[in-house]
């Protein structure tokens, strides 16, 4: 580590809590690129339009249990992602489980 980094670091740790946390908060923002902000800020309107739509009984909840027999089951009935979404994440799911069951196969053998 050079004599800069160090002493930089030796600055920081004399520093409080809250001001610590604030350089590490600033620290990790320089780090990120526009593209993960971006898909940051869609995950918290899409999380807020969710909440907000449960709050309103706009949208229903499934129970756990039952959401799990239908998705086993094949049954997306119940799902409210459009259908080209829909279609996206089946596809996903098939290849997540061909990989899978490959891995254990590779594992077990």
């Amino acid at each position: 580590m050079s004599e800069r980094t160090e002493s930089v670091i030796k600055e920081a740790l004399s520093l409080s809590p809250v001001e610590r946390a604030e350089v590490i908060e600033r620290l990790y923002e320089s780090m990120r690129s526009e593209r993960e902000k971006e898909i940051e800020q869609a995950w918290a309107q899409e999380s807020e339009r969710r909440i907000d739509e449960l709050q309103s009984g706009e949208e229903a909840t499934v129970p756990f249990e039952q959401m799990k027999r239908e998705m086993s089951a094949g049954d997306f009935s119940n799902a409210t992602a459009p259908d080209a979404e829909l279609t996206k994440v089946r596809r996903s799911d098939d290849l997540m489980t061909r990989w899978r069951d490959a891995r254990r196969k590779t594992l077990k053998g």
